[in-house]
């Protein structure tokens, strides 16, 4: 019985160890295998870095996707692909969702939270971004100079730039003192409009180009653009700038360039001597001389400088050499010579036709043909350049077009660019870029469209918001609607200028309703500094509330020029 007793007693124990160890067993599992999870993506994970310092990019993306499939809520995984996508500059909404993976999987640090908000800005949902950054602890907003450099970009978007300006300095003084902190710095000193400051900023600089690290070739370009700039300091900086091991030519043709309006009386000596100063084998560096010479208007020295056509044939040139060939034909009134050129099919074979017919274009102009020529010119450059997925020859027609003077067209040219581009940033510099077109072009209605569009792409930027409301506003659309929500209660507290903003939008839809408008609150308005077209219409709104005399003052002196023809029509009722 005893021995009985004491097999049952060692038959509990043993129940009761093995319950044990299926329990310990089943809650370190989890654990277990994570750690073999880990264990597993190490290899890739450290092979897709290797990859990304070789900027083998298909072969890293290959090792994450192998990395994810194995672990794909891995903290550890879920960074490398951050670095991936910043390192070849994904799309803020892939940034984004990537950043939720890593939010969710628990490894959340503050960072991470900076990089949230940065992606969103750059999405162009900037409320988003604003309340990303609020729930930042305060310590950590007021004194991250990565975070106060954020908000002072969100500002100058909000075009805010006096409070940008102010935080901007605030972050750069807070950052550590790098050379591009103090390059930045520096910058912001030297266009300060108080000569200490000035003189500060031209000090720090020096100091900067003197030390020769990174930010010395910029700081030099910087310095060589500087109105107080002497003859004696021009010669130290071209001595500084020999002696840089990066940007060296790129910087030394810049403090050449302010040498030779300081001391115009050798520029001969000058150009002949950084002739001579050229490696005949560097064909890089003598095309960038040819460049700078046009640049600087030396079209005879340029073409003396090019072989000539017995000695080699133009197609058998560089395109950036047969475009200083026909630059310089150009400016000098040699047409036919610069059409035959042009008109030479190895020569439009090796500018291909995009630049081919943005030369056409700029002919057609320099001869004084009809503009529907050079527009036809320009509308072949850019679907040429859309059809072969041409950025760089897209934005070039745009751009030629504005120096063509014909900026209703770069605005379209802008707009479909902006139709075309998938990130955000691209997309809204592209809207702006037409709306400052189609504003150039006086052309309101355009200007309403594009407003609209850069509205809806930045949510709680207050200034696109008030520019297509005013833009509405003035061209007589959406008034109702816009009157109502400019005067309904605001969910947030307001700063006095985007308070007086909305009077002023309430002021206008009021007299478009044909509503009285307090006089003293639009003489309170003034005390905001309007553009020119706003201060007309806000001279037009006191003029109708019976102060005539106030409202010539203010409407005064406002040329037309820079009138939309709806603003220039309101003036007139304060004339």
């Amino acid at each position: 019985m005893r021995r009985r007793g004491l097999r049952e007693q060692w038959f509990s124990i043993t129940l009761t160890a093995l319950f044990a160890l299926v329990v310990a067993f089943w809650a370190g599992s989890g654990f277990l295998a994570q750690r073999f999870r880990e264990w597993r993506v190490s290899a890739p994970l450290d092979e897709a870095e290797i990859l990304m310092d070789r900027m083998d990019w298909g072969a890293a993306a290959t090792r994450l996707r192998e990395a994810m499939s194995i672990a794909p809520n891995s903290p550890a995984v879920i960074r490398a692909v951050l670095d991936f996508q910043r390192r070849t500059h994904a799309t803020p909404g892939d940034v984004i969702q990537t950043l939720k993976k890593l939010s969710d999987s628990g490894d959340w640090k503050m960072a991470d939270m900076l990089s949230l908000a940065e992606a969103e800005f750059a999405r162009g949902a900037h409320e988003t971004a604003r309340k990303t950054l609020a729930t930042m602890p305060e310590a950590e907003r007021s004194t991250n100079p990565a975070v106060m450099a954020l908000e002072a970009r969100m500002l100058k978007k909000e075009q805010r730039h006096s409070d940008a300006e102010s935080r901007l300095r605030t972050a750069l003084t807070a950052a550590p003192t790098d050379n591009e902190s103090r390059f930045k710095l520096a910058l912001l000193n030297l266009k300060q409009p108080h000569p200490e400051q000035q003189a500060q900023g031209r000090k720090e600089l020096w100091n900067i180009v003197r030390a020769e690290g990174e930010a010395a070739p910029l700081a030099a370009r910087v310095l060589a653009s500087d109105a107080l700039l002497t003859g004696a300091q021009a010669e130290e900086l071209l001595r500084l700038a020999e002696a840089m091991s990066t940007e060296s030519q790129e910087t030394r043709l810049a403090v050449l360039t302010r040498l030779i309006r300081l001391r115009p009386q050798e520029k001969g000596a000058i150009l002949d001597d950084e002739t001579h100063r050229l490696d005949a084998d560097d064909h890089a560096g003598r095309l960038r001389f040819a460049q700078w010479l046009a640049s600087i208007h030396e079209h005879e020295r340029a073409l003396g400088f090019l072989p000539s056509e017995q000695s080699v044939k133009a197609g058998d040139l560089p395109a950036g050499l047969i475009e200083v060939r026909l630059e310089a034909f150009t400016s000098l009134r040699r047409l036919d010579e610069a059409r035959l050129l042009l008109g030479k099919p190895e020569v439009s074979e090796k500018l291909g036709m995009v630049g081919f017919r943005l030369w056409q274009a700029r002919l057609s102009a320099v001869q004084g043909d009809a503009p529907d020529a050079i527009r036809q010119h320009l509308n072949m450059a850019f679907d040429a350049a859309s059809a072969e997925e041409d950025a760089a020859g897209s934005l070039q027609t745009a751009r030629i077009a504005e120096q063509l003077g014909l900026p209703g067209m770069a605005a379209l040219f802008y707009q479909k660019m902006a139709e075309k581009t998938s990130a955000p940033e691209g997309r809204l510099r592209m809207l702006e870029r037409a709306l400052a077109m189609h504003t150039d072009a006086r052309d309101g209605n355009a200007m309403l469209k594009v407003a609209r569009l850069l509205s809806e792409l930045t949510p709680g930027n207050e200034a696109n918001t008030f520019l297509a409301d005013y833009l509405s506003l003035l061209l007589g659309e959406s008034i109702e609607i816009i009157a109502a929500r400019v005067e309904g209660t605001p969910g947030k507290a307001l700063d006095a200028v985007t308070g007086r903003k909305r009077v002023f939008l309430s002021a206008i839809a009021a007299h478009r309703l044909q509503q009285p408008v307090r006089l003293a609150v639009l003489k309170e308005l003034q005390a905001t500094v309007w553009p020119a077209g706003q201060r007309a219409v806000l001279a037009a709104l006191i003029a109708a509330s019976g102060d005539q005399e106030a409202a010539f003052r203010l409407g005064e002196r406002i040329p037309a020029s820079l009138l939309l023809p709806e603003e220039a029509r309101m003036l007139n009722l304060a004339q």
